[in-house]
C-alpha cells in the first residue's frame, strides 16, 4: 500500500522536474541568444572603428605616437633605474648615457 501512495507523489515530482528542466533550457537559450547578439555588437563596433580609422589616418598616427611615447617612457624608466643602481653613467662632456665600465663616450669620444 505504501508504494501506491508514493506513486502519485513521485509522478508529481517528475512532472515538476520536467517543467523546471524546460524552463532552464528556455533560459539557457535566451542567454545564448544574448551572447550571440553581444558578439555581433562587438564585431560591428570593431568594423565601425576600423572604418573610422581608415577615413581618418591621423587617428592611426596618433595611436602609433602614443605607443612610441609609452615605449620611450618605459625605456627612460629603465635607464633611470640603471643610473640609480650605478650600472650606467652619464658622459661629463655631452650628457649621453654610457656603460659604467666605458673608458670613452661612444657619442662624443670624451673620456669618462
Amino acid at each position: 500500500m505504501a508504494d501506491a501512495e508514493q506513486a502519485p507523489d513521485l509522478a508529481r515530482r517528475v512532472d515538476e522536474l520536467e517543467r523546471l528542466t524546460k524552463m532552464l533550457k528556455a533560459e539557457l537559450d535566451e542567454v545564448r541568444d544574448v551572447q550571440i547578439m553581444e558578439k555581433m555588437d562587438l564585431v560591428n563596433l570593431k568594423n565601425e572603428l576600423e572604418a573610422i580609422e581608415m577615413e581618418n589616418p591621423q587617428i592611426t598616427r596618433q595611436k602609433q605616437d602614443t605607443r612610441n611615447i609609452d615605449e620611450l617612457s618605459a625605456e627612460l624608466k629603465e635607464i633611470h633605474g640603471q643610473l640609480s643602481r650605478g650600472t650606467l653613467n652619464v658622459c661629463k662632456a655631452c650628457g649621453s648615457v654610457i656603460s659604467r665600465d666605458a673608458k670613452f663616450c661612444g657619442r662624443c669620444g670624451g673620456k669618462s
